[in-house]
């Protein structure tokens, strides 16, 4: 057994006296769960750190038995064994820094100019940017949040609807469907987030994006009670 305390500040965690019977429970900064390494600053840098090293290590596969597959079977690797790595339980490490998230980029296009060598543009073949899923995943997952048969605990994470004024007093511009959210960051009065790396979380993130769809992308996909 043991635990992880969570702090924003730089500063460790004072070490609490935990036992467990006559087992000391130790501290520690880093705990992994379901396969997600949480750290005590919630930076997930170690958990990209082990996708990263899981990863790489199976693009170098994928380039030793390139040779013995077409573009369209080491394409089906990459998205099967490689991909689905980097893809895992997204939603929980959303919030992971922009210089963290590269490291995925990076993988992504190593393994592309293995599946397309004679492209000198890896990235002009029809394939999905990780950030592109990654938003696409967290839209899914609050559109279905607010289902009328989503779990209660689920649905109590959507934010308050806005009414709908014909403009965004704030930001002079008009909204572009409906179904608008709430912003659930707490901006404060200058537009600042109060913890940046909130705003990169599922939640937030994905209330900007659905304010932004236009009105066609959503009639007759909301629940007719919203």
């Amino acid at each position: 057994a043991e635990y992880m305390g969570i702090t924003l500040k730089t500063s460790d965690i004072m070490p609490l006296d935990l036992y467990f019977g006559d087992f000391d429970i130790p501290q520690v900064k880093k705990l992994r769960l379901l396969g997600v390494t949480f750290s005590s600053t919630l930076s997930f840098n170690y958990h990209i750190d082990n996708i990263v090293e899981n990863a790489g290590k199976r693009v170098s596969q994928l380039r030793r038995c390139a040779s013995y597959l077409d573009t369209e079977g080491r394409m089906t690797v990459y998205k099967s064994h490689i991909r689905s790595v980097m893809e895992y339980a997204p939603l929980a490490w959303n919030s992971a820094g922009e210089s963290q998230l590269k490291r995925l980029d990076n993988i992504q296009h190593r393994a592309l100019k293995i599946i397309t060598p004679a492209l000198s543009d890896p990235f002009g073949i029809n394939i999905q940017t990780l950030s592109h899923r990654r938003s696409v995943g967290g839209l899914n997952f609050l559109y279905k949040i607010q289902a009328p048969d989503a779990p209660a605990m689920l649905r109590e994470l959507v934010p308050t609807t806005k009414n709908q004024p014909t403009r965004d007093t704030r930001s002079s511009t008009r909204f572009k469907n409906n179904y608008q959210l709430l912003d659930p960051s707490g901006r404060s009065s200058t537009g600042k987030w109060a913890i940046k790396a909130y705003q990169r979380s599922v939640i937030p993130a994905a209330v900007d994006l659905w304010n932004k769809l236009p009105q066609y992308t959503l009639e007759g996909f909301m629940p007719p009670t919203y």
